[in-house]
């Protein structure tokens, strides 16, 4: 089963409401007006277009409006039976322009790729990510996690940086959170192969440069990027308004590499982008994909099947009966399923209370924001223990009701007591304190006063809370929340069961796919039979024209 979210059960937002008395103003006929306000609900869901049905077709021809493509002169664009909104059928068009002409790029001029030295030991699939990032000027690199798409791409840069050793290399993510982890990968790796320049890591954001409309960004096609290599992970995150405008600030002979799990939730904002140039015919040529992980092995030492890894792959194949199958067999030492009956109350759920103290003890044992936020290290700077703070994370699909973020986030804050610190989560960028949507930090009891975050050097900074954006708390957070994170353990909780409403749209393969995907070690399951099977069937096909 397919879901595809269905505008006519949402209110009108006030966006569509003002779009449909426009086109109504303008064209005069309601029919064309509410065909309008339907293309830009379409977009509240992820979608960046609408199909038409002949009869809508019929309905919209010749409309003062709208404008059949390429003639972009109208308020919407028709392109075969799709409606855009003009500046998301621009959108698409730059970015399917630029990643071709990219994509068409061979470079005659090649360093030896063999297997000796940085690229020894290497397996088959990175060993060819390597080969494609060095020989095509875009590359899209796709992979679960713990597949090395880190470590495959610092072999390409010490092999790039050999060759070419004035090169200027950026590294970017769309999240704060997402650029500080790719940064410690990184520069994990750089230690490592003792590469003699340390790339530039920071939000896509910081790397633009954003002007004060919040919309445009000083980095753009009349004043490009000063680089010659652009790394962007967790690509699957970016939507496409911003993928546009990163394309159209690249120099014309910089290379682009997109790194990312295509498997993974797309990005809140419109668009698939980096699902749907994986999928395209035109670019297997510069693609690669990394398909073993050590993190979640294929099988254990002992030979039986890696737990984590069978459920992935099962949820990301829809495999309903296999993944209830293999959580219900209670026998695992890493996946634990408790299932949920309709009592809504977290204190009545199967052993929530104790698992929760328990892998919350660390970090609620905490006095200092160092003890909380930072990780221990060995005499040669090898990580020894992550830092309390990502010991556990509880992850949702909702934000409200019993199932959701805030009222777990208020159970968690009074089980835990006044003596626990308090993780919180940035929800909004500010530059001026060097603060990204997605950044963690604490706020330690007695210092009620300040939040403490950790900084890319292994100490922490300390900062008025009244000045800063908006925050929120972080023992609980949607899935979205927590792409480009990860932690030791991982709890997942979902509704039991269905109630019909809008709330479905949001229980999806992907969804879950990422929950799992999210934890280092164990793995706990809050749910139903019901919703589990509703997520492994279901998925969101964002309309989009990048693949036709």
């Amino acid at each position: 089963m397919t879901m595809h979210n269905n505008p006519d059960r949402l209110e009108k937002a006030p966006l569509v409401q003002m779009t449909e008395d426009l086109v109504l103003r303008l064209a005069g006929n309601p029919q064309i007006a509410e065909i309008c306000g339907h293309a830009v609900a379409q977009q509240a869901e992820g979608s960046v277009c609408l199909p038409l049905t002949p009869q809508e077709r019929e309905i919209i021809a010749n409309s003062p409006v709208i404008s059949c493509a390429p003639d972009d002169s109208g308020l919407f664009i028709l392109d075969g039976d799709l409606l855009f909104a003009r500046r998301y059928w621009k959108y698409e068009q730059a970015v399917r322009d630029t990643i071709l002409s990219l994509a068409s790029n061979r470079y005659e001029k090649v360093p030896p790729i063999v297997r000796d030295g940085a690229l020894a030991g290497m397996k088959d699939c990175q060993f060819e990510g390597v080969r494609v990032m060095c020989e095509y000027q875009l590359s899209l690199l796709t992979g679960g996690p713990g597949t090395g798409k880190t470590y495959t791409i610092a072999r390409a840069v010490k092999l790039i940086q050999d060759q070419f050793p004035k090169w200027r290399l950026g590294l970017a993510a769309p999240t704060g959170k997402a650029a500080a982890r790719v940064r410690e990968s990184m520069e994990r790796e750089i230690q490592t192969l003792q590469l003699r320049t340390v790339m530039e890591t920071s939000t896509i954001h910081t790397l633009l440069k954003s002007n004060y409309d919040l919309v445009t960004f000083k980095y753009n096609h009349d004043n490009p990027l000063p680089l010659d290599w652009l790394i962007v992970d967790e690509a699957s995150m970016v939507d496409l308004p911003l993928m546009a405008k990163l394309l159209d600030a690249l120099p014309p002979k910089c290379r682009l590499t997109l790194v990312g799990d295509a498997n993974q939730l797309a990005s809140v904002e419109p668009g698939h982008v980096f699902g749907d140039l994986c999928n395209m015919p035109e670019l297997q040529h510069c693609k690669c994909e990394l398909t073993e992980s050590s993190r979640f092995p294929e099988f254990n030492p002992d030979g039986t099947p890696g737990e984590i890894f069978t459920l992935s792959e099962a949820v990301k194949a829809g495999q309903a009966d296999k993944v209830l199958a293999q959580l219900k067999q209670g026998t695992g030492k890493l996946v634990h399923y408790l299932e949920l009956d309709n009592r809504q109350r977290p204190s009545l759920w199967p052993n929530f209370q104790a698992t929760v103290e328990r892998l919350f003890a660390e970090f609620q044992r905490q006095t200092t924001p160092e003890g909380a936020l930072l990780t221990v290290k060995d005499a040669n700077g090898r990580e020894t223990r992550s830092a309390p703070l990502n010991d556990c994370r509880l992850l949702c699909a909702f934000r409200h009701g019993p199932y959701g973020v805030d009222a777990i986030n208020t159970y968690l804050r009074e089980l835990l007591g006044s003596r626990c610190p308090l993780p919180m989560m940035i929800t909004k960028n500010e530059q001026s304190l060097d603060v990204s949507n997605g950044d963690v930090g604490v706020i330690m009891p007695d210092e009620p006063g300040y939040l403490y975050l950790p900084k890319p050097d292994n100490t922490v900074r300390r900062i008025p809370v009244e000045l800063l954006p908006d925050m929120e708390l972080a023992f609980a957070s949607t899935v979205h929340k927590s792409q480009g994170s990860e932690f030791d353990n991982v709890i997942i909780v979902l509704p039991p069961d269905l109630d019909g409403g809008d709330g479905e749209a949001l229980l999806t393969r992907e969804i879950l796919y990422t929950a799992i995907t999210r934890t280092k070690k164990q793995l706990f399951i809050y749910a139903g039979d019901k919703t589990l099977r509703q997520c492994c069937e279901n998925v969101i096909r964002r309309q989009t024209a990048l693949l036709r």
